[in-house]
């Protein structure tokens, strides 16, 4: 019995992370996970009691609905573990996933920003630069120094 309810039960949770992502419906897939795992487990101590004591004809004694209960309640306590882990496994590679998105986001958005300002900056200090070499040498020199070095900080930046 033990067999038949760990492996139905892990296929059944297997067909529900299909249909109902962790990611996308958390609180539909945790009902639908305890609901399954009930529906199936009942289903099969149900149906192992009627093979065993309607077909087979075995004497399965007076503490059957003992067990009954008993096997519901410990498979309620195994799957309840098991989803609880795959939710915390899914929510951390959710956040972690978004995490990473958030910081490609925002790289995109540095790089768009340089490319944008590279241009017009470089435009501009060269417009500077044309009108400071016929006013005074040692000043555009000093000029193409100092915009070098901006252009190399810009450039090692990532």
């Amino acid at each position: 019995m033990w067999v038949a309810l760990w492996l139905g039960n892990a296929y059944v949770s297997c067909v529900l992370d299909y249909y109902f992502p962790w990611e996308k419906q958390t609180v539909t897939r945790l009902i639908a996970g305890l609901i399954g795992m009930v529906v199936y487990t009942l289903g099969v101590v149900c149906g192992l009691i009627f093979l065993f004591g309607t077909v087979f004809e075995f004497n399965l004694g007076d503490g059957i609905e003992e067990t009954y209960y008993t096997t519901i309640v410990i498979t309620l306590i195994i799957t309840l573990f098991m989803t609880g882990r795959m939710f915390f496994a899914n929510w951390r590679k959710a956040a972690i996933d978004a995490e990473r998105h958030k910081k490609e986001g925002v790289e995109a958005q540095y790089n768009n920003l340089k490319n944008q300002v590279n241009p017009h900056f470089l435009f501009n200090s060269l417009n500077a630069l044309t009108n400071l070499v016929y006013q005074d040498q040692d000043k555009a020199v000093k000029f193409i120094k100092q915009l070098s070095e901006v252009y190399r900080y810009v450039l090692d930046k990532p």
